[in-house]
């Protein structure tokens, strides 16, 4: 795991998680906003103790902080022991960033997904959890952005993530892609380039005199499993091969995410034109 560090005229800018698909395209957008071409300080660490590590960083800041917490929960797969291990962990970090006074600001990445599941989960617990701690530990002022799948290419590992990226990475190497679900299972995706300008666009322009808010990004346009192999079959000329697992019911569910309480801010994705794009890089060796 690995937390960036942002010199900006307010202060430092700390993103917990900057190594994984969101973190990796954060940093890039928040980087371009503020004009600046690197990260002022990077440091890797186990995700086991992150919470003591980055408490540490910023405790040390001489100068004013805000925090963007980007760490990964695992999805609706993590089990009942990961669950209480996070929670634990996410509770000693915002305690502790809570009590620091010049922490002026919390900005954590949530799923909407989980928020607006009907059916119980250690994931849907872990996030509603979160997102409670926040709101009761860290007084300086907080944001929760919610976000439905997201797809895309690790910015510095260059995996695939996300159904939309599996897919494409797999339909191109030949292989069948085993899922959980239904092919008429329809959830709302978002490319993680996409979303992660907004949402660096939302920490940089902040209101100063707003210290709560909740905010659900999501697409125009929800797609089932079958829509998206369908402009995987667009995109490649070649159908994906699909080995569909049997699952528990929150794989089948399908998600609406105008269901959400909150801000909801609804973006244009263009699967097709993702796909394309990325397609190209493909063929010409390279990964983004």
């Amino acid at each position: 795991m690995r937390t960036s560090c942002i010199e900006t005229q307010q202060g430092k800018l700390f993103i917990i998680g900057s190594n994984g698909l969101i973190g990796s395209w954060l940093e890039k957008e928040l980087l371009r906003e503020f004009k600046s071409e690197t990260a002022t300080q990077q440091w890797q660490y186990t995700s086991r103790n992150y919470a003591e590590v980055n408490t540490r960083l910023i405790e040390r800041c001489r100068r004013d902080s805000e925090v963007v917490f980007c760490g990964g929960a695992g999805g609706f797969s993590i089990t009942q022991e990961s669950y209480k291990q996070q929670e634990e962990d996410f509770e000693y970090l915002c305690r502790g960033i809570g009590a620091i006074d010049k922490t002026k600001h919390f900005t954590c990445i949530s799923s909407l997904g989980a928020i607006i599941s009907s059916h119980e989960s250690p994931y849907k617990s872990l996030i509603q959890s979160r997102e409670r701690i926040l709101r009761n530990t860290v007084k300086s002022g907080y944001t929760i952005v919610r976000m439905p799948s997201l797809y895309g290419y690790n910015r510095i590992t260059g995996q695939a993530r996300g159904l939309v990226a599996v897919l494409l990475a797999d339909s191109l190497s030949n292989k069948a892609s085993s899922l959980f679900g239904r092919l008429d299972t329809s959830r709302n995706y978002l490319c993680s380039e996409t979303s992660c300008a907004s949402i660096a666009r939302t920490i940089i322009h902040r209101p100063r005199r707003l210290r709560e808010r909740t905010i659900s990004f999501m697409a125009s346009k929800n797609y089932t499993i079958r829509e998206l192999c369908s402009e995987v079959t667009r995109a490649v000329h070649r159908v994906p091969m699909i080995r569909l697992l049997e699952g528990q019911p929150v794989d089948c569910e399908s998600h609406y995410p105008r269901k959400a309480d909150g801000t909801k801010v609804e973006l244009f994705d263009d699967v097709h034109r993702w796909l394309c794009k990325n397609l190209q890089s493909n063929c010409r060796g390279s990964q983004l």
